[in-house]
Parts: C-alpha cells; structure tokens; sequence
C-alpha cells in the first residue's frame, strides 16, 4: 500500500554566495548544482516521513514560467562529471544548511547563452490520483537564475604546439646468426592551452589497442595513428596518447606524459627499422579544459618526421602549426 505523504517545505538553491543564482559556460559541458530540498510528512498522522531514493529522483527541474521541464539547450542529471562546477575566480560553493529537509543535487548544463529561472517539481500521492506540486508560486514559491555566458573555443590562436626532442637510443636487429644495433629517436610534442587548463581528450581514428592498424598489430602500436617508411629503411611511428600522469610506453620503452594539463603526441622513429607497409589514419581529437570549454584539432604527419595540427572547427585556422624538427647529429 502506498503511504500518503504530503509535502511541506520545497525549495531550490545553487551553491552560490546568496544560493539564489550562478553561472556558468554555455559549452554543453560544465554542471553547476540545483539543490532541492524538500520535507514531508504522513497526512494522517502528521509523523516524519523520509522520502525514497527514488521519491527523491522523480523530482523535476522546469522553467519557472512555462512550467516545462527542462530539455533542448537546458538539460539537467544527477550525475556529476569531472569538469569545475565554479567559474574562474568565483567563491567557492556554499552548502545548504542541514535543517531536517531531505536534498538532491541536479547538475544543470546549457548550450545557449541566455538567463533562465528554474523551479522544481513532485508528484505528491493522493487517495485518488497524484497532486502535482512545484515551487512557482504559492506557499513554496522558490526558484534560482542560472546564467550561461560565451564558451571559449580553442583554435590554433589560443593554444600551444611545441616539440621535444626527448630521448635517444639504440635497438638490436638480428639477421641470421648475427645483430646489429641500429639508433631509434624520440621526439614528444605537447598540446597546452593559453587560457585554462587542459583536463581531458576525446581522440578518434586513434588505433587505442594495437590490433586495429594496417601495419603491425601488436600491443607496442597502441596509440599510434601512422606507421611510415622513411626514405629507403628508416620507420616513423606516430602515437597520440590519452591525458594522464607520466607513463613508459610502446617500442623502446619511451616515456610520455611528463607534462601535466597537456596532451601528448609523439613521433618514434628507427633507423634501419622499416618492416611492413606504410598505414595512417585522418587523426583528430576534442580536447576539453577545466570548465568543459573545447576545440577539435586534426593532427597529421609532415614529411613522414615532423606533426602539424590544424583546427577543426573553424575556418579562419585552416593552416596547420607545424613545429620544424632541430638539426640531429
């Protein structure tokens, strides 16, 4: 039997100085929390009554004047993701009193720079049918004013391309009975942002196993997006690895990653190391800063030695930024 239970506080919040408002980028990706709180009781006793997880989650957020939930350019959930929930240089959040109410958290996301007021919404049991009951007006009149302001898109304008040449070394390569050392080199390029920090990336035609290539399909190539001959005998492996901290990875045991809030790309080349068909893919990545801000990039070889990328997303970057390599002994 269902237990009728009526409500008696409801009211919504940010964790924002003054809870009444907040900010936030209209990239799609940033959350900033709606806080819903609410207090019932049992209808013929009057006794407490704590609402279930799942009570809690039939909440709705709506425009305070449609009344509509909120769906297109506004949408909301109750999971949170891994990118800031504050504004660069904001306070940090506030949380709600502990006054005996039951909360829920909702992280609120737009994709449209505008201002919108949002309400809640429950549907409280009754003997005969449900009453709706929500915060736009009457005794539990609440809502809060989210604001979504210009993202910031990232193009070869606003970040930074830069080589290293990171390590050298020798490989053996055994004909018949006898081997021979031959000269690898590594040479890391690093992807940084000029305005906040890079937090993570989506990479695509990206072979992230090392069975899915037209080369070799081995675990070394994992990673890599080309694999092509040099001149007559040499080899150039191209790899672009996910963000994350300091690694030792793929042919040679070569270090990646020593750079934090940066995506690294590499190129691995061997000399006398040239073993199957030339294979490459049209490489391209999204990468995300702190707050959810993007841009998407392509990446590609340059004389079988070198990377350049170009912007994706926009017309005005169509040139690639190339980083030369220096002079090698």
């Amino acid at each position: 039997m269902t237990t009728l239970w009526e409500v008696i506080t409801f009211t919504v919040q940010t964790s924002a100085v003054g809870n009444a408002s907040d900010r936030l980028y209209a990239n799609g990706q940033m959350q900033v929390p709606v806080i819903v709180s609410i207090r019932a009781i049992i209808g013929d006793t009057g006794a407490s009554y704590h609402l279930t997880q799942s009570e809690l989650q039939s909440i709705k957020l709506i425009d305070y004047y449609s009344r509509k939930e909120l769906t297109g350019t506004w949408f909301y959930s109750t999971t949170e993701n891994v990118f800031s929930h504050t504004l660069p240089g904001s306070r940090a959040p506030v949380e709600p009193i502990a006054d005996g109410t039951q909360s829920i958290y909702f992280w609120v996301s737009s994709t449209k720079m505008e201002s919108t007021n949002i309400a809640a919404q429950i549907s409280q049991p009754g003997k005969d049918q449900p009453t709706i009951i929500t915060t736009t007006g009457g005794s539990f009149d609440s809502k809060v004013t989210l604001t979504a302001i210009q993202p910031v898109t990232y193009t070869t304008s606003n970040v930074t391309f830069t080589r290293e040449d990171t390590a050298e070394g020798t490989w053996n390569k055994k004909q018949g009975s006898s081997t021979t050392k031959y000269n690898w080199d590594q040479d890391n390029y690093y992807l940084t942002s000029n305005v906040y920090p890079f937090l993570k990336v989506d990479r695509h035609e990206v072979d992230t196993s090392g069975y899915n290539n037209g080369a070799v399909r081995i675990g070394e190539m994992r990673d890599s997006f080309a694999y092509l001959e040099v001149g007559s005998s040499d080899v150039s492996i191209f790899f672009m690895f996910n963000m994350g901290k300091e690694a030792t990875v793929a042919y040679a045991d070569i270090k990646v990653n020593q750079k934090v809030n940066a995506l690294c790309l590499t190129r691995l080349r061997f000399f006398k190391g040239a073993w199957y068909s030339d294979w490459e893919q049209n490489a391209w990545f999204t990468i995300y800063d702190l707050y959810g801000n993007s841009g998407s990039f392509w990446v590609k070889p340059e004389e079988k030695n070198t990377m350049s990328i170009s912007s994706k997303n926009t017309r005005s970057s169509t040139e690639p930024t190339s980083i030369e390599p220096a002079a090698k002994l």
